[in-house]
């Protein structure tokens, strides 16, 4: 977790953000240590663009992972096309629409799901379910 969020820091700082991390004590996860990394950097990077004030949170067991946010949400018109290759949504957000296109990606070859549930104006949360894949 913390080499996924070292990058965001400061960004995160800036806006004033609150970071709260929430693991569960002993949990241990049997995954791909740089495939994690990447779902988990992409999601918060989303997350921070997305939040101009308020909080993000990663909570998570051996099970599962969440990342939510207090941010812009996601409208439901943009919702069946958030995991497309440079799909970034009709506020056109910066970026280049691949971070959850790569979250996505990585997801499926490790047989992991992934769900979102949002609501414009309120946040977003995603959680990655984990398996043995």
């Amino acid at each position: 977790m913390n080499d996924a969020a070292a990058c965001l820091q400061d960004e995160m700082a800036d806006k004033g953000l609150d970071f709260e991390v929430a693991i569960a004590p002993g949990a241990a996860l049997k995954a791909n240590r740089e495939a994690l990394r990447i779902v988990i950097a992409n999601l918060l990077r989303n997350a921070v663009s997305h939040t101009e004030r308020g909080v993000i949170r990663v909570a998570g067991d051996a099970t599962r992972l969440s990342v939510s946010d207090t941010g812009a949400g996601i409208d439901r018109n943009d919702m069946p096309h958030i995991f497309e290759r440079h799909y970034r949504g009709h506020r056109k957000p910066a970026g280049l629409g691949i971070g959850l296109h790569i979250v996505g990606r990585i997801c499926a070859r490790f047989g992991w799901a992934v769900r979102v549930s949002s609501a414009p104006a309120e946040g977003s949360a995603f959680v990655v379910t984990f398996s043995d894949g």
